[in-house]
């Protein structure tokens, strides 16, 4: 970057449009729908895709009736654009069935027993459990209590095919106000607000959703001054601020599922301030 810019990662240099000394507008719609689409290769059914990028502009003159006419000193550009989409993802998971959460794994391969290996002279034996199938006895008390929580197949070869849906709903208003000082210097002010929410559900619905918002805000203001023929001067000052909040939804919340619901020992509770 040249010296003006300064930052980690990316720097965008982004121009807004202003106002003349006529009035220009102009509205815009983008759609996307699933009743445009084929069926994913993967998915059980079609999954949802609803998408509406809306919006308009209006620039001119700043005129108020009786008190104040800028045509040729004073412009203004305002300009709004929504976004609400609805749209699923296919997820593909590997899951137990239900004969192999209560330990059967006939036809599979081998399962032996763990505390019945052993060595001797450097040889390592171990015994297979009979007909590959893990004694109820022998099966985890927590692995069993968490089992709720994953989902049977749906589909073939152990897996759970789902379309959980991401709602994104977003607003954005931007307004800018550029003033003639004199043939040699214009200034310009600029504001934008964006407001934005997203909500993903979990490929398991058993797991919930998590949802992530929040407000966020550019501020400008720059000054542009020529000296002569050849050269220019510019100020300018900005300031951008975002707040955004991530919360998950699931079920359990609120209640120590890991070591007073399922009985693990041996962790240490961890407080979210």
């Amino acid at each position: 970057y040249s010296a003006e810019f300064h930052g980690a990662g990316a720097t965008f240099n982004v121009t807004t449009k202003s106002g003349g000394n006529t009035f220009h507008g102009s509205l815009f719609e983008f759609l996307r729908n699933d009743a445009f689409d084929a069926k994913n290769f993967f998915a059980a059914s079609k999954e949802k895709l609803e998408r509406n990028q809306y919006g308009g502009t209006l620039g001119g003159p700043l005129v108020i009736p009786g008190l104040y006419d800028g045509r040729g000193k004073t412009f203004f550009f305002a300009s709004y654009e929504g976004q609400r989409r609805q749209q699923g993802d296919v997820n593909v998971s590997i899951v137990p069935t239900a004969a192999q959460r209560q330990g059967d794994f006939r036809g599979l391969a081998p399962i032996y027993d763990p505390l019945s290996t052993t060595t001797v002279a450097g040889a390592v034996t171990r015994t297979q459990f009979a007909d590959n199938v893990i004694p109820q006895n022998r099966l985890s008390p927590q692995a069993l209590f968490f089992s709720q929580y994953i989902l049977l197949p749906n589909a073939a070869g152990n897996t759970y095919v789902s379309t959980p849906i991401t709602s994104f709903n977003a607003d954005q208003v931007t307004l800018r106000l550029d003033q003639e000082i004199n043939s040699q210097n214009r200034l310009f002010a600029r504001y934008s607000n964006h407001q934005s929410s997203e909500e993903r559900q979990s490929p398991w619905p058993t797991l919930g959703s998590t949802r992530l918002d929040g407000p966020a805000f550019n501020v400008a203001l720059a000054l542009t001054s020529n000296f002569g023929s050849s050269l220019v001067h510019e100020v300018r000052f900005s300031r951008m601020y975002g707040e955004y909040r991530s919360t998950a939804f699931f079920q359990g919340q609120g209640v120590d599922l890991v070591q007073r619901q399922a009985g693990v020992r041996g962790l240490e509770a961890v407080q979210d301030p």
